[in-house]
């Protein structure tokens, strides 16, 4: 994750992917979770981070995903 080797892949998934998300769900579910997690650990870009977890979100609920979502929503209100 830290040499930044698989986003250009996951995005292509995503961009892929998003025509037809119900068929293609769970590759889509794993490339925003990704990408969520590397923003927020990597990059510290917490917005970018929140977009991608909101995302997930939209095609399923997770407990877990939504953790991440408050934490991050406390980290931009605290201007972290």
């Amino acid at each position: 994750m830290a040499d930044s080797l698989a986003i250009p892949f996951y995005k292509k998934v995503i961009s892929i992917g998003e025509t037809n998300k119900e068929a293609n769900k769970k590759m889509l579910l794993k490339a925003y979770a990704y990408l969520g997690g590397f923003e927020a650990n990597i990059t510290k870009k917490y917005e970018a981070s929140l977009a991608w977890f909101e995302k997930y979100i939209a095609l399923e609920e997770n407990e877990k995903i939504m953790k991440y979502i408050d934490i991050l929503r406390n980290w931009i209100k605290e201007g972290k």
